[in-house]
């Protein structure tokens, strides 16, 4: 019996997005490994499969393509988020799970990546004035996320912000940290869930 299999052959917009997504992890990937400052676009298309002339195509330059993994390092973040553990947990067990969360958002290779490229970026006008209307998009979503977890605990919308705020700057500096002292995901875990459990029971 012939094989009634048949291959469906992507559309030119499929193939454009898979090719754009392609080059964005292979971006992720070799930032991660050499940094902003020593990776170049052929690394980058090579370890994608694809010509050099495809990061020209599909994104112009190379800043434009740092800016595409910006973006997917925020939605990377966001799409972590989601995962934690909302009101229908333990207040206990939420803390807990949110420390495991934020630990798992702030050192996946995609926010890795785009940690990197804006240090590398921070003196470039051109490249902060797209990126900032990004973070603080991706900034205010983060905020939705975590406030709606933690609405029974009595704190203020600003209050419960401003405790994110503070781990998220606790995980930036372990992110940095990191580069000079060695350290586990569980101890990174362990410090954040004792500084979440300073803010969030004692003010019940």
């Amino acid at each position: 019996m012939a094989d009634a299999t048949v291959k469906v052959r992507r559309t030119q917009v499929e193939r454009r997005a898979h090719t754009r997504a392609a080059l964005i992890e292979a971006a992720v990937a070799c930032v991660n490994i050499v940094g902003p400052a020593s990776v170049s676009t052929a690394q980058i298309a090579a370890t994608a499969g694809v010509t050099r002339g495809a990061v020209q195509h599909h994104f112009g330059s190379a800043q434009e393509l740092y800016l595409a993994v910006v973006n997917h390092a925020w939605e990377e973040i966001a799409a972590v988020y989601r995962t934690a553990p909302g009101l229908d947990v333990s207040l206990d067990r939420r803390i807990t799970g949110w420390g495991t969360t934020m630990v798992q958002a702030y050192t996946h290779p995609a926010a890795l990546a785009g940690y990197e490229i804006l240090v590398h970026y921070r003196g470039n006008a051109g490249f902060m004035a797209e990126h900032t209307p990004m973070a603080l998009a991706a900034e205010q979503r983060l905020d939705e996320l975590w406030v709606a977890a933690f609405t029974d605990t009595g704190l203020s919308r600003a209050e419960l912000v401003g405790i994110r705020h503070t781990a998220r700057t606790f995980m930036l500096g372990a992110v940095a940290r990191r580069l000079m002292i060695p350290e586990t995901d569980a101890d990174l875990r362990r410090e954040l869930t004792d500084l979440l459990r300073a803010f969030l029971p004692a003010r019940q």
